[in-house]
Parts: C-alpha cells; structure tokens; sequence
C-alpha cells in the first residue's frame, strides 16, 4: 500500500502550456500548506482559496518559476494544481484538491539548493480585476489600454419622454428703489423695472443688471444693451403663469413730461433682442403722487422660442421724472412646460461591466452573469453619461485649436457599488468556463442557498456526522445594525436650477430597534437615479447649447426601462404599481419606480434583518429618520399594503434574514470526503450540516483551514 504522499501530486501551468507540469512534493505540505478556504468579505463576497502562508517548490518546480520570471516577469498566470488519488475509488482516478494562484512578485530563489518560495493568491482573472478595481477608465475608445482592438461600444438607444417638473421663480424689488428717467433726447426714455432674482427655478430667468432701455417714435426700440430683461430668450415655445404685483409712484419731475405707461416688452430673435410687442398694465400722468399698479393673478403668459421679456417703464423724449417702487412688488414665473422628447444612447450593466475589462485585458467577452443577461431581472437597467443625454458629439471643436475628445470614465468599483446599492444585494467572483476565465455578478442571495451542500463526517458503511470539537459561539456586533442608509448620494432635492424641487429617488435613513448599536447597514451610490436629474440634463442638448458645460456632464445615470421596438423605452408606474402613485407632482411622466429608498429596502431586507433576529421584535418597524426626497410618496403592487415612503417600515412587511448574527467556531479534520465536498462555489453557497454535543446543527461558510486539526468558522444558519 503506498504512503498518503505517494497519493498526491503537484503540478505548475499557465496559458500556453501544452500541458501540465509535475513538479516534487510542497514542503512541509501535509504540515501546513494545504488550502484555506474563505469568503473575502469585503470584497465581492466571493470564496478565495490560498495557502495559510509561503510555499517552497523544488527542483522543477524552481526551474519552471525561474523560466517565467525571466520571460514574463509578473504578468503571467501560474497556477499550482494539486491532486489526489480518490481513496474511496478503485480506480486510479486524481481529485483535483486545489488550484491556486502564484504571485510572481514574491518569488524568492535560493539558486544552491534549487528552491523557490511563494506567496500563493487567487490569481487569474479576478487578481487583475481586483488590481483595476479602483481606476476610473474611459470607455469610449475602441481599443484596450494596450492598444489591442475591441471593437465599437455596445450601447442601445433610449427614447427620453419628458418629465414634468413644476418650475417657480420669484423676483422682487426693494421699497422704496428708486428709477429715473432722464432727459435723453429721445432714444433712452424707457426703463426695466430692476427686478433681482429671489431665486429661481428657469434658466432664462434672471436679475435686472441694467434698467437701460432703447426707445423710438414714442415706443420700444430694438435693445441695444441685455441687462434690462427678467426672462431672457427662452429656448422653446413656453406657456408661463405670473402671480405678483407691482406699483410705481412718481415720486419727482424734473423736467416735466409726457404721460407714464407700465408694461410687458417682448423682443424676439433671440440675443438679437429686435421689438416685437407690448403689453399695456398701466398708465398715469407724470405727476408727484401718482401711481401705476398691476397685480397678476395666475395670468398665462405665452412666448415663442428665443423671445425676450422685460417689466418696463415708458414716457416721452425730453422727460426726467424720478420714480420709485413701493408696497412689496413681487413677481412669480412658474412653468411646467414639457421639453421636447429626446434619445439618448444607453448601455445595459453588464455591457458597462464588459466593457471595463476589455479596457485593461484586451479582451471582450469575459463578463457573465445570469441576472445582466436575456431574462435576467436587472438585463434591461440601462445606464447612460451625462454627455450622452445631452447627445453631445465624441469630439468638440473638431480641427480646431481648443479640439476636445469627450470621455465617459467609470470605475468596476463604482459600477460595482451601483449595482449593490440600487438594485440589490450583490457579489461577484472567478468562474470557470471551459478553459476561459470570466468575471462573475449576481445576486448575493445566490449564497444563502437553504441546500445543505457540505456534511462535515464520514462514510462507514454509510455517511453519518461526526461530531466537531471546540466550539466557541462570537456574537456578531456588527450585524446589529443600529441605522440603514440606502439609495443615491447625488439625487434628492439638491438642484440648485430649480427651487424646491424634490426627487422620489435619492437616499433614506432608518433606525432600528438596536438603539445601543452604532453599527450601520450602508448601501450608497453616486450614480444618479432620478427622473429629474435627466430631465435636466437632457433639457440641455449640445445642438441648444453648445458652449455650455452642463452641471451633471460628468455624472451617470440609470435607467429602469424595456425594449420597444428596435429601441427602449422607459417603465412608467403602471409596469409596477395597480394604481397611479399619489403625492407626487405628474406622477403619470415620472419613472424609475424601483428605485425609491423604500423599494430599495425591501431587495435589502434578508440581510438587514440580522438586526431583528430575536422572537419578541418580529411585530416591531424600521423607524424611518430621515430622507434627501420625497417622503409623502405612496405606491401599492397588487396583492400587498400600500407603501408610503417616510414612515416606519414593519418588520412583518420585509423578508427574514438567512443567518443570524452569532458565529460558529470549531476545530473538525478535513478528509478527501470532505474536501471534494469544498470544491465548488455552489456547495459552499449552500448550508453546512455539522454536529456538536447539542445535535445536528446548521451554517454559512466563512473559512475553513485544511490543515491538521481542521479549523472552521460558519455563520449560525436561520432556517426558515
């Protein structure tokens, strides 16, 4: 009968080989360097297979190194392969125990006694994600980082309806300022009343910066200055609506004068500023005392595409009367005039993901992922550039001096954390398809899998547990969550361009009944997530404003949309919801339903329900604290309670958690049977089966050492 070691063998490859390479037996291999097993947490959540420290290859194994070393330095992918004859098969069948990576950048060669040692990583695919992770890329070039074609970016074409957005602005002037309208010989006896903005919510409306203004024949003339209007050449057909008033006193003559008149001028052409019309609301004789006053009482106001509107004040050539504004004159614009329908190139997440990589590996193609792929559920979010709303050509100024080339930078982080933080839970890992190594993205849930996949025993005449020893229970503190904060850091209610303006997306707090615990449940993006904040940004579009840099031009935005046609279109609420949403202003033109802090929550709840694992807090609520949005929104899905989004959440309404927070530590010898049950991802992403002196119990895998004694450490399973 040969020796255990005689059952083992080792062997060195990477891509190219013709085949495998054995090299002599690991030092001290049955001592320590067999695999330990465990989930990088804060990482992708995914299982990483390393050795508990250095390796020491011999002979070939140094040849074979020192050969790689000196012809590729570290950029090759070496894999030390180990495996093992099945002990409960007749046949001379080899198990292949573990496949690790080498780390070339810590080779140490002994040259007299033909040794090198190693650090041992995960390798592959994923070790050189892992090394770009944080580098922001630009994506639009067809090519890899080293010049390697990898043909055009994939991206569709979504249709962007209009999002109606209640829009207001109010001017004012100050009691008691004073307007003169001097002698001028017949071309300056007109006047802006010098309304100063308040604040605002339209682009073209603006502060008085000069009350000069041109007149002619006893009427307005063409202005030859700019400062004097308050809404200034509107970039479509609006229909406004004027609340406010004003009154103007005569406070002094100079030189006497003909009669006053108090109007709305419009000019048109744009920044031309040609006189079009006037509108009368007043008029008086240029007598101390007298007044002109107008209030405006919700009175619709139409102007054309690049037309010019000024609050005015007219007389006769030769005057000089001294006027002055009084009680409280004010003026509200407010609008909600839809802008026109407009596309934007998109890309769906996964393309994004793939697109990434085949930046720094030369290579498309290498992303997977059920739930990003056809029928997946998250297959049709799309994402798209802030310069891509805005339909903004890829090179500016094209032949020019000033030539500029438009990037969209994105980061597998940040792309990463979208997903995470917007849609659900979410890890990523190394698969294995054929022989190409490709980057996995699913659903976290994918590993609380209620299988019991791994059985920590033996097999006699049948399979039975054995007990394990050394159990130590940890509670998990930091799984008590005292507070939850979900959703988009960037959306909300932070848009300075339109007052008061307050998205149904952005991000909320929670607070749990853990009051004694500052530890937080944290899921946030950057990545915009509003129907507001693409509103305003493709209301932008370059050929309307090509010297303009847009606020949110550098920003991504997502969308919840579906296919229609050869294009997309946006999901409006009756893809989610059984009745229009109320307290939201035109709920029937917004979208991006799923993306609301509260819905968010519940595609969080089973891991954030390790906060309330305990019987006696099951009929108690997340107590909602805060919110950057709307919190007055209500929804309701057929079938289930409506849901309003600040208030308090009960803990009935949300999924159970599939662990509780109390981990699981204990020693157990880990056997070939037992091994070949550690193998592959989908056995450890299912429940592990072991028996202590209180009976069979259940876990999660966190780490398993292989070594000598068997060292393990499990979540406590929650089976439902």
């Amino acid at each position: 009968m040969l020796g255990r070691n005689d059952n083992i063998r080792f062997y060195l490859f990477r891509e190219g080989d013709s085949g495998l390479t054995e090299i002599p037996p690991l030092k001290d291999y049955e001592a320590g360097n067999k695999d330990v097993i465990s989930r990088e947490k804060d990482k992708g959540k995914y299982f990483s297979r390393k050795k508990a420290g250095k390796v020491t290859l011999f002979r070939e194994g140094y040849e074979y190194l020192r050969e790689v070393n000196a012809i590729e330095g570290v950029n090759a992918d070496v894999r030390l392969i180990i495996k093992e004859k099945n002990d409960r098969s007749s046949a001379e069948e080899l198990l292949t125990i573990s496949n690790v990576g080498i780390d070339l950048a810590t080779l140490d060669f002994n040259d007299d006694e033909q040794t090198v040692d190693a650090g041992v990583i995960t390798g592959g695919l994923l070790e050189l994600i892992e090394k770009r992770w944080d580098d922001e890329i630009d994506i639009m070039p067809d090519v890899s980082l080293d010049g390697e074609s990898i043909g055009e970016l994939n991206t569709k074409t979504l249709t962007l309806t209009p999002r109606q957005i209640f829009r207001r602005s109010r001017l004012e002037v100050e009691d008691g300022t004073e307007l003169l309208i001097p002698t001028s010989g017949g071309g300056l006896t007109a006047r802006a009343i010098p309304f100063q903005v308040d604040y605002r919510s339209e682009t073209e409306v603006t502060s008085v910066v000069s009350p000069v203004m041109n007149s002619s024949g006893g009427d307005y003339a063409d202005l030859q200055f700019s400062g004097a209007p308050i809404i200034f050449n509107v970039k479509q057909n609006t229909d406004y609506i004027l609340r406010g008033q004003i009154t103007v006193r005569v406070k002094g003559v100079v030189l006497g004068g003909g009669p006053l008149s108090l109007d709305i001028s419009i000019f048109k052409d744009g920044e031309d500023l040609v006189y079009d019309r006037k509108v009368q609301l007043d008029s008086t004789a240029a007598s101390v005392g007298n007044t002109m006053t107008y209030t405006w009482n919700n009175e619709p106001l139409f102007l054309a595409e690049g037309e010019t509107l000024c609050i005015s004040i007219l007389t006769s050539p030769g005057a000089g009367i001294l006027t002055e504004i009084i009680n409280d004159s004010h003026l509200f614009i407010e609008q909600d005039e839809l802008f026109r329908p407009t596309t934007t190139r998109a890309m769906r997440l996964g393309d994004l993901f793939d697109r990434l990589i085949a930046r720094f590996t030369g290579t498309p193609g290498l992303f997977t992922g059920p739930a990003f792929q056809s029928s997946g559920d998250w297959y049709d979010i799309l994402i798209a550039h802030g310069t891509w709303l805005r339909n903004m050509p890829k090179i500016i100024n094209e032949g020019e001096d000033d030539q500029q080339e438009i990037q969209a930078k994105m980061s597998l982080k940040n792309l990463f954390e979208a997903m995470h933080s917007i849609l659900e839970p979410m890890r990523y890992k190394q698969v294995l398809d054929g022989l190409t190594q490709r980057f996995y993205v699913g659903p976290e849930l994918e590993t609380q899998n209620n299988e019991v996949r791994v059985r920590i025993g033996e097999t006699r005449e049948t399979f039975e547990l054995t007990q394990v020893g050394k159990v130590v229970r940890k509670v998990i503190g930091d799984n008590y969550y005292g507070k939850v904060q979900l959703g988009s850091n960037k959306t909300g209610n932070d848009y300075g361009e339109v007052n008061n303006l307050v998205s149904i997306c952005g991000n909320a707090t929670w607070n749990t009944i853990n009051k004694r615990s500052d530890s937080p449940y944290e899921a946030l993006t950057d990545i915009r997530t509003g129907a507001e904040d693409a509103e305003l940004q493709r209301s932008k579009q370059y050929e309307d404003n090509p010297g303009v840099d847009a606020e949110y031009d550098e920003d991504w935005f997502l969308f919840d949309a579906k296919p229609s046609g050869s294009l997309f279109a946006l999901k409006d609420w009756s893809d989610y919801y059984e009745s229009l949403p109320v307290n939201v202003y035109s709920a029937a033109t917004n979208y991006n339903w799923a993306f609301t802090p509260a819905r968010i929550l519940e595609r969080h709840a089973w891991k954030i329900a390790t906060a309330w694992t305990q019987p006696k807090y099951f009929s108690e609520s997340l107590k909602f604290a805060a919110s950057n949005c709307n919190k007055s929104l209500i929804t309701k899905k057929a079938g289930e309670d409506a849901l309003q989004e600040g208030q308090n959440i009960p803990h009935s309404r949300l999924s159970k958690s599939t662990t509780y927070p109390m981990s699981v530590e204990f020693e157990h010898p880990v056997s070939q049977e037992i091994i070949e049950q550690l193998l592959s991802d989908e056995r450890l992403e299912g429940q592990v089966a072991y028996l202590t002196k209180d009976g069979v119990e259940y876990g999660r895998l966190v780490s398993v050492n292989t070594n000598n004694e068997g060292k393990w450490q499990l979540v406590q399973a929650r089976i439902a």
